[in-house]
């Protein structure tokens, strides 16, 4: 039997691995899995484990008061080296710190790493920051590389890295379709209170309002750049009142102090605490636009078909703008304005952005990675 260490702490990386531990779960005379949480999102994790009916069996705890990212990472890897003690295999996913001090606890030790949404790339180690320099470095410690796309795999390729490089989409669409499935079938049975979560009444969502999600939480945009984007959400918002702007602020103080001020005496703008993931899915399938800065959330509106702004200067998911999703904007006040009000008034473009798309994967990632771990075991491979 082979012991799978799996190493997750924020809430992206648990519902990316999620699909795959479910998969590995199926084959216990297989495997010995060893669930790790470093405790990066301790408390948004929670309900997702009651969600997806597992928990980790060890959680590292790592979180203290106003951390440095040197810190957080010196914290993970002192604390990991019991954790991973005896594993065949350590599986990691991303780019965050949990996910580079994962690996490179692995490497330290010999054990072999898999990665999980590997080569993604912008090409500017400080955009986004730190996030593009930890997954360089992950993938050339790593001995399995799972990349979500054909051009992910060619970034690995550039970098000399051609060995155990498979392309099989990514888990994220296993996960939101699953969940889409599930919301679906409670929304049918009027089961829905149970599970979703929100700050304001259901019946809110049903009001003949265009539905806009927004989400904006980057490092490098903290400050004017957040302004400017709010700035720009409320000329919008008074210029289309027909509108009902969803924006889960996140908890970064610096995020609230650029944001709120200029938001939240708007009246069709709803500034909430950040939503559990199941609550944010069932959002997600009512919006019609999503204006966001994160990287998962441009996989999920790509499949999902929602038409996606792109608070960022650059991105890692190029295939979203190439699939006719997604359009890369900025955080430019006036940039945002003028995408923004074009979406809402030119019917055609937001028909061109609308079309659902398996880019980044059918639903099916985490039985196509199982499937290469086991050839990976039975292969005899080593480091």
């Amino acid at each position: 039997m082979k012991k799978i260490s799996f190493v997750f702490g924020t809430r992206p990386e648990l519902i990316k691995v999620a699909p795959l531990i479910k998969a590995c779960q199926k084959h216990v005379d297989i495997f010995n899995l060893n669930l790790i949480s470093t405790g990066q999102h301790k408390e948004l994790l929670n309900n997702l484990y009651k969600w997806f009916d597992f928990e980790a069996n060890i959680n590292l705890e790592i979180m203290q008061f106003n951390q440095s990212p040197s810190q957080v990472i010196a914290n993970i890897l002192q604390k990991l080296d019991e954790a991973i003690k005896d594993s065949d295999l350590i599986i990691v996913q991303g780019d965050t710190a949990t996910a580079y001090t994962g690996a490179m606890a692995g490497f330290l030790h010999k054990i072999p790493i898999a990665h999980l949404e590997a080569g993604l790339r912008t090409n500017n180690i400080y955009n986004p920051f730190p996030e593009e320099m930890l997954r360089r470095q992950i993938s050339q410690i790593a001995c399995l590389n799972f990349a979500p796309t054909e051009t992910a795999a060619q970034n690995l390729k550039q970098e000399n890295i051609k060995e155990n490089v498979f392309v099989v989409g990514n888990t994220v669409i296993d996960s939101l379709k699953d969940t889409i499935d599930k919301l679906d079938n409670l929304e049918k049975n009027n089961q829905l209170t149970e599970f979703i979560n929100l700050p304001f009444e259901l019946k809110e969502l049903e009001q003949k309002k265009k539905l806009i999600l927004i989400t904006m939480h980057r490092r490098e945009s903290l400050g004017e750049e957040h302004k400017q984007v709010a700035r720009a959400l409320k000329r919008v918002s008074q210029e289309h009142t027909n509108l009902l702007l969803i924006f889960p602020i996140h908890p970064n103080p610096s995020v609230r102090e650029a944001i709120e001020p200029i938001l939240q005496n708007c009246p069709n703008i709803k500034l909430i605490e950040p939503l559990d993931y199941i609550t944010f899915c069932f959002v997600l399938k009512k919006a019609h636009i999503l204006i966001t800065d994160s990287g998962g959330l441009q996989e999920e509106g790509c499949s999902l078909g929602k038409p996606t702004l792109i608070l960022r200067k650059t991105t890692e998911r190029p295939e979203a703008i190439e699939a006719g999703n997604a359009k890369l904007v900025g955080t430019n006040e006036e940039d945002v304005y003028i995408n923004f009000s074009a979406l809402l008034k030119d019917k055609e473009l937001y028909s061109q952005m609308s079309k659902p798309s398996n880019t980044f994967g059918n639903g099916n990632s985490a039985e196509l990675i199982l499937n290469e771990i086991k050839k990976f075991f039975s292969n005899n491979l080593t480091i």
